[in-house]
């Protein structure tokens, strides 16, 4: 069976853009005939975010489950820097030059939850949950609730609330329990329009879509983890542009939303025996016995999505059900963080810090960073979406990564100074190429390679550069300047009352003369 990430949704809703851009569930369901699947991003659209910390079973270093783990909601920044905070959230239209610097309005409230841990020793421990103070020498980001940010000046159809949930999330061992490893970041802004009901605690919200032509810059304090967290991002935004400064331990993230499709398609019950080994049994058993049969959800980022994917084709929609506004970026796990292979590896690993991100408006793609050709030269990457959005209209997909210039220089070994960048688009076949309008830039120490306007269903995108041959200009060898001529020098010379003058490079007077003095 496929290791996947699935989310089983008994109550069956997929989710719709409607024409007052709210994101809203609509009725499209399995039946006992047809499983219904849908590839989508999980966790876009809810904007309920609760951290947690487990402790480690320091007396237990044998089993997986003795480890400990966190997710940390990052607070706004204070005086104190030195732990991972929300340094500024700030949006404005692509025409504007001025970003709206937006203040926090509120929080998205999340119950305390009791929950502890059972050593292998009998003591049982409470476990912090929601929010708490960090802990810089384990490593420990501090937690708060998720934010919600105020926009006056570019709201969207529900209002002007952004949450923004920025998180991080560790682990620690049992051989090491005191330490925790931070293994991944994410930024997630999510419109919405919320409601807190006094007195209650309770909190409900209905998400939007994005307005056009909008883009978000945030800004991340990283502390102490700054050179801890390293690795490839993987993003749902359109012309993303990254700045780090180690002075300050910054990154600052500032790009447009992206419009991604939603991908839904029916697999007929009993299923095609090529499919079996990717449902597990008791999903089927399950499924043929239930009146109300479960929709299988799959994550739009999963390492092994691209594979399940291509399985599905022969029954997926020729076009996406909508497309959905998203604005996200988030690091890969540690188990895909770097290249599999050398030298990408090599190059990413000993630089210290985010080395590389890809972003994709493509319902599938593969997650973590793109995969390295040493026979080629290339760094490939692939995607999958439908051949059309949900007018029916051609779908036309955008890719960009960016690479830090050192990790660039690194994997190709130049400058990029005299550098050729191919950027190609290659469907399921190497002889098939699409016509892509690319681009290649470098800015703030960072190098840019985009491919947009090419076609679905599942082309691989590699970017290649090659280094210039220096042209060689032969250079004559001078000629030897000519001497120039001894000058010529006039003598006067005297017998008696008797004179001459004698004109010559080496005059002499005539017999008898003498040379007048």
């Amino acid at each position: 069976m496929i290791s996947l990430t699935t989310v089983f949704l008994t109550m069956n809703p997929t989710f719709s853009a409607e024409d007052d851009g709210i994101v809203s569930s609509i009725t499209k369901r399995s039946t006992p005939e047809k499983v219904l699947v849908r590839f989508s991003d999980l966790d876009v659209d809810r904007p309920q975010i609760n951290g947690y910390v487990r402790e480690a079973d320091r007396n237990n270093p044998v089993t997986a489950s003795s480890g400990g783990a966190f997710l940390a909601v990052l607070p706004v920044c204070k005086i104190d820097k030195s732990l991972p905070c929300i340094n500024e959230v700030a949006i404005k239209s692509l025409s504007e030059k001025k970003w709206e610097i937006l203040q926090v309005a509120g929080y998205v409230p999340q119950e305390k939850s009791a929950s502890s841990s059972t050593f292998s020793d009998g003591i049982t421990k409470t476990n912090l949950t929601s929010t708490w103070e960090g802990d810089e020498k384990r490593l420990l980001p501090s937690s708060d609730k998720a934010q919600i940010y105020f926009s006056s000046k570019h709201p969207h159809k529900g209002g002007g609330q952004y949450v923004l949930k920025a998180r991080i999330d560790g682990v620690s061992s049992a051989t090491t329990p005191d330490v925790f490893s931070p293994i991944k970041m994410a930024l997630t802004v999510i419109p919405i329009k919320g409601v807190n009901y006094p007195g209650t605690g309770a909190f409900s919200s209905t998400t939007y879509q994005f307005p056009d032509d909008i883009e978000f810059r945030i800004s991340v304090n990283l502390g102490n983890f700054y050179n801890v967290l390293s690795g490839w991002f993987y993003g749902r935004t359109v012309n993303t542009l990254i700045d780090m400064n180690s002075l300050t331990k910054n990154i600052t993230i500032s790009a447009q939303p992206a419009a991604v499709p939603i991908h839904t398609g029916y697999i007929p019950f009993p299923l095609p025996t090529n499919l079996e080994s990717i449902f597990s049994k008791t999903f089927q058993e399950r499924f043929s016995k239930s009146k109300n049969p479960a929709v299988m959800a799959y994550s739009s980022s999963d390492i092994n999505s691209i594979n399940i994917w291509k399985k599905f084709e022969p029954y997926l929609e020729k076009s996406s059900d909508f497309e959905r506004t998203i604005w996200s970026i988030t690091s890969t796990t540690n188990s895909v963080r770097y290249p599999a292979t050398k030298p990408a590896q090599d190059c990413i690993g000993k630089n210290s810090g985010l080395g590389g991100l890809v972003t994709s408006n493509a319902a599938v793609f593969s997650q973590g960073s793109p995969s390295w050709n040493e026979s080629e030269g290339s760094l490939s990457y692939q995607v999958a979406s439908p051949s059309l959005n949900s007018k029916g209209k051609t779908n036309l997909g955008n890719y960009r990564i960016a690479l830090r210039a050192d990790v660039a220089q690194c994997l190709w070994g130049t400058t990029l100074e005299n550098a050729k960048v191919e950027i190609s688009v290659v469907g399921e076949s190497s002889d098939f190429r699409q016509v892509a309008t690319t681009s290649f830039k470098s800015e703030n120490g960072w190098v840019y390679f985009s491919a947009s306007g090419f076609h679905y269903s599942s082309p691989v995108i590699k970017v290649t550069i090659k280094k210039e041959a220096p042209v060689n200009v032969i250079t004559p060898t001078p000629s030897a300047k000519p001497k120039p001529s001894p000058a010529k020098i006039t003598m006067t010379c005297v017998k008696g009352k008797m004179v001459k003058k004698v004109i010559g490079i080496d005059p002499k007077c005539p017999l008898g003369y003498k040379k007048k003095t």
